[in-house]
């Protein structure tokens, strides 16, 4: 993989792009024990956790879907952080 200003992505049919980050300082954290435990997205199209778990060659169940008229994520479930709730500039909910 090119470690220049080059991003690798893997398009979806789910109208959202998966970014593939092997840079560990591009994650802006006061800690290596950040992680997603769970991620909260609206998708226009059913069958998401099912095609991640063939991507992965595993379940995924840190991810979980709803259908709906948008494509978003709304919350973000993540373990380590230092605030209890907070609200990023799109309106997610990011929750420790």
């Amino acid at each position: 993989m090119d470690m220049g200003e080059r991003r690798t992505f893997i398009a979806t049919p789910y109208s959202f792009r998966i970014e593939l980050q092997t840079n560990k300082e591009i994650a802006d954290s006061v800690t290596d024990n950040i992680r997603i435990e769970e991620l909260r997205l609206e998708t226009k199209k059913k069958g998401l956790e099912d095609d991640l778990s063939i991507l992965f060659g595993k379940p995924v169940s840190s991810i979980k879907s709803v259908f709906g008229e948008t494509v978003t994520i709304n919350e973000a479930v993540i373990k380590g952080l230092s605030s209890k709730i907070l609200v990023d500039p799109n309106g997610v909910r990011i929750m420790n």
